[in-house]
């Protein structure tokens, strides 16, 4: 993936990413794609929420990401909370 923005991720909020950690597979689904609002923030700043029913809290770090349509990434992901399944990571652009 190349020049990744907002504009990239919006058209697969929805979809499964998938990524190894520990030897197993693990799926996050991209649940938000949205602009940074800040007066400090560049107009290409934007965030991404990803859900994972994954029971295994994972710390930040940079993953590799696979999709379908968009490819192989390496995103910075951090641990941001937990919902009833599994647990929210998010991921900066600026």
């Amino acid at each position: 993936m190349e020049n990744l923005g907002l504009q990239s991720f919006s058209p697969h909020v929805h979809d499964t990413f998938v990524t190894t950690r520990d030897g197993g597979e693990v799926q996050l689904v991209l649940v938000e794609a949205s602009p940074l609002e800040s007066p400090a923030a560049m107009s290409t700043s934007f965030s991404l929420l990803f859900h994972s029913q994954s029971p295994v809290l994972h710390p930040q770090d940079i993953y590799r990401l696979e999709h379908p349509v968009m490819g192989e990434c390496e995103i910075f992901l951090v641990p941001v909370g937990r919902h009833e399944s599994g647990f929210v990571y998010q991921a900066i652009f600026n």
